[in-house]
């Protein structure tokens, strides 16, 4: 194991103390090539492995690898190796360098390209101006007329009246050509603009304060003879993420809910990565490892804020809701792709392997894969996990005369999925979108499929009944009753779940009753904990209708306004 001391340059000595032995101030710089070969990405950050090449003498040698990303995690940064002849690791060095020029090749193709662009662009502002200047010489043609002196005696085309229409048939056609010419040079010049502006912001991506900063490790080796050397380094660097990304699958035919899971991997470090080994680990060491510890807890007499604090505290909230609003409707995917021809055999999409702990799962992404630096995600398949459906029907009718069909799904996977975002489709169609909460092995969600068609529904008022005192003082009596009509239109047995709702009251003057002969029996109140809530649950036949009734009685002083009724 190595540690490493801080500074502007690092040393790393290995934790039991060993130090090379012989000067190493004499030891001479074996300069080595080095390639990622393999990442752990971890939700906030990823455990990269280097693979070093170098060949050595016999002796101690400083073996230097140069213009690794700067954003190395130092104090996580470990070596180890093997040889060809036997060697021993010491000291490890990390030197920050700046660079003077602009680095990465990344970024010189993206220059020379840009260059390109604009070369282009200029071909193209050379050639518009020579066809504003073809018109504005037919121009003046046609304003010369056919007079032969103008006022000052300066010559002027002098045209026949046998020759006029010959003229202005000339004029015509090269002022309609060079028209057109000139339309589609400035369409070819506004794409070019459009192309100018793409590569400016993708090289603003690349040319990025790490591209300007990189590593140098210097590693101090003993070698006893002559020896291939190759070095494992690995180091945590939080320039790459990843966050998993899921597509709800329902085939309703088959009730059989299918839950695909995708990771998007962000990697930002300023290299390129190509033929790597990738597994994203779903480990969240940004929870902290120490358990948070009690302190007092005290309790007084609330002062309540001041009426602008409370309006700020209210538009924050609406805000960071509508922020969160937006964000999801930006993982809005495309609409799904036609099905492939029957002519084509269905391609299998290769599976991550799955490593699972009783802490956390690993998934080792099959193949060798390239990752880009960029701010752009790269989205990797993971896995499809087949999940227990329970389907069903759910319906308010005081809000939407419609039924939505829902999935209770279990996961069956022996390894948790942890929260993200997710696109359902039933059929093949494309439903919307939903946030997937964190589910652990045996665990269920509730996810909405949209409306259910072949469920009728109908809702009205069948009692308002108004007890109004005669005299000035007394309480006003108020009994409605609502009227829930369903009916399973489907060719199979449907479990359904309906919701009502009656109101509750903010004033101790206003009462609010339910009254049980005017509401169906067999009624769940206050589920979860939602007050002035009422569920029934029942399962339809083919055909079959019921109908579900909710009757309550309010009272309030006569003359007192009442809203919200």
């Amino acid at each position: 194991m190595i540690k490493c001391l801080s500074g502007r340059t690092r040393l790393c000595v290995l934790a039991s103390g060993f130090m090379l032995v012989g000067n190493v101030a004499f030891a001479d710089i074996i300069d080595a090539t080095s390639r990622v070969t393999s990442a752990t990405v971890l939700p906030d950050r990823a455990i990269i492995t280097r693979e070093v090449k170098a060949h050595v003498p016999s002796g101690a040698h400083i073996v230097s690898i140069k213009n690794i990303p700067a954003g190395v995690n130092e104090a996580s940064l470990r070596v180890e190796g093997k040889g060809t002849a036997a060697i021993k690791i010491g000291a490890v060095e990390v030197k920050h360098v700046y660079l003077s020029e602009l680095a990465g090749e990344a970024e010189r193709a993206k220059l020379a390209e840009l260059e390109a662009k604009q070369d282009e662009r200029s071909l193209v502002d050379a050639e518009i101006a020579a066809l504003d200047t073809r018109a504005a010489f037919i121009t003046r043609l046609v304003n010369a007329g056919a007079e032969k002196n103008d006022a000052a005696g300066g010559a002027k085309i002098d045209f026949s009246p046998e020759k006029w229409t010959q003229a202005w048939t000339l004029l015509q056609t090269g002022m309609t050509d060079t028209q057109k010419e000139l339309a589609t040079k400035r369409i070819a010049l506004r794409k070019i603009d459009v192309a100018l502006q793409k590569l400016n912001q993708e090289l603003a991506q690349v040319r990025s304060t790490k591209a300007m900063e990189r590593r140098d490790v210097q590693i101090h080796l003993e070698a006893s003879g002559e020896s291939d050397v190759s070095l494992n380094i690995t180091y945590q660097n939080n320039g790459v993420t990843w966050q998993p990304v899921y597509d709800a699958r329902l085939d309703t035919a088959g009730g059989e809910l299918t839950l695909e899971q995708y990771g998007q991997v962000r990697q930002q470090t300023g290299e390129d990565w190509s033929n790597i080994s990738l597994t994203l680990s779903t480990a969240r060491p940004a929870m902290g490892s120490e358990m948070p510890p009690l302190y007092d807890w005290r309790i007084g007499i609330f002062a309540p804020p001041p009426p602008m604090a409370l309006m700020e505290t209210s538009n924050y909230a609406m805000a960071k809701r509508a922020m969160a609003g937006a964000a999801m409707d930006s993982a809005m995917p495309q609409s799904a792709a036609p099905e492939a021809p029957p002519a084509y055999v269905e391609a299998v999409q290769q599976q991550a392997a799955v490593v699972s702990t009783e802490y956390a799962a690993e998934f080792k992404v099959p193949g060798r894969v390239d990752l880009k630096s960029t701010a752009d995600a790269t989205k990797l398949y993971i896995n499809a996990v087949k999940m227990k459906s329970v389907l069903s029907a759910r319906v308010t009718p005081r809000l939407d005369p419609h039924a939505y069909l829902f999935v209770e799904a279990t996961n069956n996977a022996e390894f948790p999925i942890i929260p993200g975002a997710v696109a359902k489709y039933r059929d093949g169609t494309f439903i919307g979108n939903a946030a997937m909460p964190l589910l652990r092995p045996s665990e269920k969600a509730d996810l909405s499929f949209g409306t259910d068609d072949r469920v009728k529904v109908s809702y009205k008022r069948i009692k308002d009944d108004v007890s109004n005192p005669a005299l000035i003082v007394g309480d006003v009596t108020v009994v409605r009753q609502y009227e829930t009509k369903l009916q399973n239109l489907h060719k199979t047995d449907l479990p359904i779940t309906i919701y009502e709702q009656y109101p509750i009251s903010d004033n101790p003057d206003v009462k609010v009753e339910l009254v049980e002969d005017l509401t169906s029996k067999d009624s769940l109140k206050d589920p979860d904990n939602r007050l002035g809530v009422i569920l029934w649950k029942a399962t339809l036949k083919p055909s079959d209708e019921k109908a579900y009734t909710l009757g309550f009685k309010v009272k309030y002083p006569k003359g007192s306004p009442i809203n919200g009724l």
